[in-house]
């Protein structure tokens, strides 16, 4: 399992690097490049894991437009595989884009909603606080996983603090 954690980790990082090479996403100072999780999250493909809980972005096994996306312990499953092409970000299970839901108000539950290239489902990652803040370009809030660290918490947006609650890692 190892071996295929480290396979997987190198394949992620050349994506990194290659979306930063096409400018899809900003390179991170040279120090924060070398953080593990960093290069992975940037990547086209992985997983999105909350700095302060530790758990996984998680789809909950569902393919039906609105549903909460919610933090879940980190199991490897096709429900917390997300793509990033460098403005959507795509469920591996669901293949629904993470949405904003046309809020712009804090608190709000992000939902999953079949892809349309919408601001709502527009994301940027930045660099802060040797983690990655995920910013919805309609609303300029960042995903936030509330301070919980329960499984099933409903993960939601907030205006960007730079707090753990809002980075994430690979």
């Amino acid at each position: 399992m190892a071996r295929n954690h480290v396979k997987h980790l190198a394949t992620l990082a050349v994506g990194a690097a290659t979306l930063i090479a096409a400018g899809l996403v900003t390179a991170a100072p040279a120090e924060a490049q070398t953080k593990p999780g960093a290069p992975a999250l940037a990547a086209a493909g992985g997983y999105f894991v909350n700095a302060d809980s530790g758990k996984c972005l998680d789809a909950v096994w569902s393919h039906t437009n609105g549903t909460k996306v919610t933090q879940w312990e980190c199991y490897g499953g096709a429900t917390q595989q997300w793509s990033w092409n460098g403005q959507e970000i795509v469920n591996a299970d669901s293949g629904k884009c993470l949405d904003a839901v046309w809020s712009h108000t804090n608190g709000t539950a992000v939902t999953q909603w079949d892809c349309y290239g919408g601001a709502t489902q527009l994301w940027s990652l930045r660099w802060v606080n040797n983690g990655w803040e995920v910013v919805n370009v309609d609303s300029g809030k960042c995903l936030d996983a509330v301070w919980s660290h329960d499984n099933g918490t409903v993960v939601n947006q907030w205006d960007c603090y730079g707090g753990a609650t809002q980075l994430w890692h690979g």
